[in-house]
């Protein structure tokens, strides 16, 4: 016999998951790049490396720490992708709480956690003679942390949608 899971206990899986999906992308790398002299004999990392060449991992951690300078020094839209952790906790208090607000944050930082895949050149800020580093693949750390935004989504609308429903009974 199956047990079936309360909405409270579904809302506490889904509040654990992000949690840990969060914590795990801090500690993977969130991308990679080679500066842009090396782009035209790039084929992919491993064999970059093997060829002795230089990939530069940037972990989620850093990117947390460091990632809102990036509109201040790269002037990109993907920048702006750092923002969406602004919302994670605020998210996931509303959506304990069956705020509806919850569902417009959660949009709000899907869409910002989206524009990273705009972001293609780390411009070189330290004014070295290269011109940056171009983004040459999105690590495990990248996408555990859109995870998290896109679960937060449909969460967040499933819970309006089945709150809309049960007011309309």
């Amino acid at each position: 016999m199956a047990m079936k899971l309360t909405e409270q206990q579904i809302k506490k899986l889904v509040i654990l998951a992000v949690i840990f999906l969060f914590i795990i992308s801090l500690i993977f790398p969130a991308f990679y790049t080679i500066p842009n002299v090396y782009y035209e004999d790039f084929v992919s990392v491993p064999e970059h490396i093997k060829l002795g060449k230089q990939v530069n991992t940037y972990l989620g951690i850093n990117c947390l720490a460091f990632g809102w300078l990036g509109i201040f020094f790269l002037g990109t839209f993907g920048t702006i992708s750092w923002f969406a952790n602004i919302f994670f906790i605020p998210i996931l208090v509303t959506y304990a709480k069956n705020r509806p607000s919850s569902i417009i944050m959660s949009f709000i930082a899907l869409i910002l956690a989206l524009s990273a895949h705009s972001l293609k050149v780390l411009e070189d800020i330290d004014g070295g003679m290269d011109d940056g580093s171009v983004i040459v693949a999105w690590g495990t750390g990248f996408y555990c942390w859109l995870s998290v935004y896109i679960i937060l989504t449909i969460a967040t609308s499933i819970q309006a949608l089945q709150t809309n429903y049960a007011d309309h009974k």
